[in-house]
């Protein structure tokens, strides 16, 4: 199944021979979001995260901005999401040197929010899943 989902990803960001396919056509201009999730069970659980301890990380890649490069670097945009307690907020914060990190202990609608504010509606995504179920 990897080989089957890394074959589909190759295709999406047009790094396989059939570069022009369909699928690639369709989709050159989603936005790609690749999520992970620490101590998920319990996060998904609950809809207040005062004593969650959790991340939620995202990291955003957007073609267009691919296409615009003139640099071999590309431009990720990362986010953390810590909730719970306030001593295990601060240790997770401090340690995500990739990106922006946000301190949350508020209710689960809060998370989406935040989270929603961050993507855009007028765009399509492709979301990017580690471990899940």
């Amino acid at each position: 199944m990897a080989d089957d989902n890394t074959k589909t990803l190759r295709e999406i960001l047009g790094l396989t021979k059939a570069s022009h396919s369909t699928l690639y056509e369709n989709t050159r201009d989603d936005l790609l979001i690749a999520i992970d999730c620490e101590n998920g069970f319990e996060f998904t659980k609950q809809d207040s995260f005062e004593k969650v301890n959790s991340q939620l990380g995202l990291a955003i890649l957007d073609p267009k901005d691919l296409a615009k490069s003139t640099s071999s670097q590309v431009n990720i945009s990362t986010y953390n999401f810590a909730t719970g307690t306030p001593n295990y907020r601060k240790r997770v914060s401090t340690r995500f040197i990739f990106g922006e990190s946000y301190n949350l202990c508020t209710q689960k609608k809060d998370l989406a929010e935040k989270i929603n504010s961050i993507i855009p509606d007028s765009r399509d995504v492709i979301l990017i899943g580690h471990g899940g179920r």
